[in-house]
């Protein structure tokens, strides 16, 4: 039985559709993201005389996982009178909304999970019973479906192929000739980006009855090649994104630098240590879809500590730790490529100490100048001091350095910046605990 729900519901449902595509939009920096699947909505196409009821389906295939949708049904309101609605086998019953009115002109249908997960389901998602008016002329009434919004349940916008259906009027009083049973069959296949055709025949006498188009698929099947994790050395390349129906190339990738020049993408540092625990934290590297840390007490074998595998994540602690100890880290970021880790970028080896010791770590970084105006091959030092929260510290004159652009500025392990060509960058002076400060670098 059909379900009515009050204005304030669609409203709402629609309202959060919208805001979690914002959401998404934010978060990427993009205007409109696809997901790599996607899904085909079918408005089935009936037959009926005046004055008869007659049920139209809508049919989901090619679900490739969908979590949200929000549809616009139009049809002829002067000769079709929408009666009724039943939901299908796709969402449950409380998942779905439809518009106070059945007349509403355009009906809006939303559903949505009520977990977040996408649903695989397919089958029917609707129908929607019409009465056919007494006075309705012979001929095609057409029903269409406009998706104005699908999403999978990460709020990533997925394409939806829609083919729109009709019901077709025949009058036996003023016609007096076949009750045609249509049947729509593909004269040519619609591909990635060509849309095909089909025609409807009379599965009883043969009649040809029209014909219409099919809408051009998309790329619904993505692939990536030509992928190159970066080396200490060598420069990576995040894969190039090709169709796997057709071939063709959606997008090309991004060259990787070499691990030995990323340090200032990450710039991992550990602010806050206590007795036990050592606190970390780090830049977000674009693209990253994980960390993973590496670690261990001062002087001994790094070994892998933790796989993060989330890329917004900027923060992670390490815990059961020894009082007034030394521990080295460092991490890389690394983005997933057709179930492999490609990495991004590797941060230096930083040590802290924990509390309960005689030493204690850098609070801040103290320098000579934060800002230089070098001519070409001109050179600065700089002097830096590491400012100690209350112990002091072991070895307060080790520093690292580095610049975020060696073409422009270099900087060796002592602190001299080196010019190279006209532009700006930053160096990177870092304490031993990787709490650091920039010196910006304009060469004229």
């Amino acid at each position: 039985m059909a379900k009515y729900l009050g204005r304030n519901r669609i409203r709402k449902v629609g309202a959060l559709l919208c805001v979690l595509c914002v959401m998404v939009t934010l978060l990427t920096g993009t205007q409109s993201v696809y997901a790599a699947g996607g899904a085909k909505l079918t408005v089935s196409t009936q037959q009926a005389q005046p004055g008869q009821n007659v049920a139209v389906t809508v049919t989901l295939s090619d679900n490739a996982g969908v979590w949200g949708l929000k549809c616009r049904v139009g049809y002829d309101h002067s000769d079709l009178k929408l009666t009724s609605v039943v939901n299908g086998s796709i969402f449950a019953e409380k998942e779905v909304s439809y518009s106070q009115s059945l007349d509403k002109d355009p009906f809006v249908y939303v559903a949505f999970a009520e977990k977040l997960e996408d649903i695989r389901a397919e089958g029917t998602m609707v129908t929607l019973n019409f009465q056919v008016t007494d006075k309705a002329a012979s001929g095609e009434y057409p029903i269409t479906l406009e998706v104005t919004q699908a999403i999978d349940a990460t709020g990533v916008e997925i394409p939806v192929v829609v083919r729109n259906g009709a019901v077709r009027v025949y009058n036996w009083n003023s016609d007096q000739t076949c009750t045609h049973n249509v049947v729509w069959k593909v004269a040519k296949e619609a591909t990635c980006e060509t849309a095909g055709i089909e025609y409807a025949v009379c599965s009883r006498c043969g009649s040809n009855l029209g014909t219409r188009t099919i809408e051009a698929t998309g790329h619904l099947h993505k692939e990536v090649k030509n992928v190159r994790s970066a080396t200490d050395t060598d420069r990576g390349y995040t894969g190039d994104t090709y169709c796997k129906d057709c071939g063709k190339l959606i997008s090309k990738g991004r060259a990787i630098a070499a691990l030995q020049d990323t340090n200032t993408k990450l710039c991992l540092r550990i602010p806050e240590s206590t007795d036990t625990t050592n606190v970390l934290k780090w830049k977000k590297v674009t693209d990253a879809d994980g960390y993973v840390i590496y670690g261990g007490p001062s002087g001994t074998k790094a070994v892998k500590l933790a796989v993060i595998r989330k890329g917004s994540t900027i923060t992670w602690t390490g815990k059961d730790l020894e009082p007034g100890m030394g521990y080295k880290y460092c991490i890389r970021a690394y983005k997933l490529v057709n179930g492999r880790k490609i990495w991004l970028a590797k941060s230096g080896v930083i040590y802290a100490v924990t509390t309960g010791g005689e030493y204690g770590n850098a609070k801040s970084v103290k320098l000579n100048k934060t800002s230089v105006e070098l001519e070409t091959e001109k050179t600065f030092a700089i002097v830096a001091e590491q400012i100690p929260e209350d112990l002091p510290i072991k070895h307060p004159a080790s520093f690292k350095y580095c610049s975020n652009n060696n073409k422009v500025a270099t900087v060796s392990n002592k602190g001299v910046i080196t010019a190279k060509k006209a532009g700006t960058c930053y160096i990177y002076v870092c304490a031993q605990n990787g709490v650091y400060r920039k010196v910006k670098v304009t060469v004229q």
